[in-house]
């Protein structure tokens, strides 16, 4: 059995500070993931030694070959994935800030066959309130 697994990753990120108080950012990166499984071949179980009595006969051991049968076709797994973040941080004084923050995130699924069409867009908007002590 072969498995094969790229993922590749390209990202850019910037800060500006404007003010002593206040900082800005931004980021993006975008992935590719494309992995597969082939020559899928097991020639015995190690738990029945392989063991079946005919072709009609019900297995009675944890493995069946005939399970295997599109295991290939299944594990084709082909992904893009943009993540595009800003936010921005503000010290409120010595011990109190502010940061607010957007996510974007934008899949597409090139091979639907696992878990059915993964396309889709998600989108966040988060603001936590610091406390230095």
């Amino acid at each position: 059995m072969d498995y094969d697994s790229d993922v590749h990753t390209f990202m850019v990120a910037a800060n500006y500070d404007p003010l002593p108080r206040l900082s800005f950012n931004v980021g993006a990166s975008y992935s590719i993931a494309e992995s597969e499984i082939q020559n899928v071949d097991f020639a015995s179980d190690p738990h029945t030694d392989g063991d079946r009595l005919d072709d009609a006969s019900r297995w009675v051991g944890t493995y069946d070959p005939a399970n295997n049968n599109d295991m290939e076709y299944f594990s084709q797994l082909d992904y893009r994935v943009w993540d595009i973040n800003v936010g921005a941080s503000y010290v409120i004084n010595d011990f109190v800030g502010v940061t607010v923050n957007y996510l974007y995130t934008d899949v597409e699924d090139e091979d639907q066959y696992v878990y059915g069409d993964e396309d889709g867009q998600y989108q966040s908007l988060m603001a936590y309130l610091t406390f230095r002590f």
